[in-house]
């Protein structure tokens, strides 16, 4: 089990797109591009950085019996994660980092600790990218947890073998 770096991992790369977003801010209002590079590459290493993850998961973690009860899709939770990734670019002018750095770095550190501490991975658009989808299911123990598989499930009772990240995080890596 990763636990908090899996958890630490999965709320940095959630946050992937909105680093994207700075950087075509930053070519809109015709910076220097060598600005809105730097944003376009953190983002793009933050989807490195979930692709690694998955790998090492899928190749070093003991796969672990399941036993889902019931189960409901959460992939819609996105309207949710659009606020949150639309705040900072609202707010740009108040976080420009080269006037008031401060700012930004609480904002995004605000938006990490929330997204960790509430275990508020009901969606992920880097994962969501990579082909997989997010699920909360319940097992026979009555315990809810978040089910990432890059297939769809289809049933709500099913004996699965996946990958414990964290205390509620599995993963059903892509064989």
């Amino acid at each position: 089990m990763l636990s908090k770096l899996a958890k630490a991992m999965l709320t940095s790369t959630s946050i992937a797109p909105v680093l994207g977003a700075y950087g075509i801010v930053e070519l809109v209002y015709g910076s220097d591009p060598k600005r809105a590079l730097c944003w376009f590459l953190a983002g793009v290493g933050l989807v490195v950085v979930a692709w690694l993850m998955l790998q090492y998961a899928r190749t070093h973690l003991p796969h672990t019996e399941i036993s889902v009860e019931r189960s409901s899709v959460k992939d819609s939770e996105v309207l949710t994660y659009l606020v949150t990734y639309l705040l900072p670019l609202i707010a740009k002018d108040s976080l420009d980092i080269d006037k008031n750095y401060l700012a930004a770095i609480y904002v995004f550190a605000l938006i990490f600790v929330c997204i960790y501490y509430g275990n508020a991975f009901h969606f992920n658009p880097v994962l969501g990218l990579l082909g997989y989808h997010f699920y909360e299911v319940e097992c026979a123990d009555g315990m809810k947890h978040l089910y990432i598989t890059a297939n769809t499930i289809k049933t709500q009772k099913m004996e699965r073998k996946v990958l414990q990240l964290s205390d509620y995080i599995f993963l059903e890596p892509k064989e």
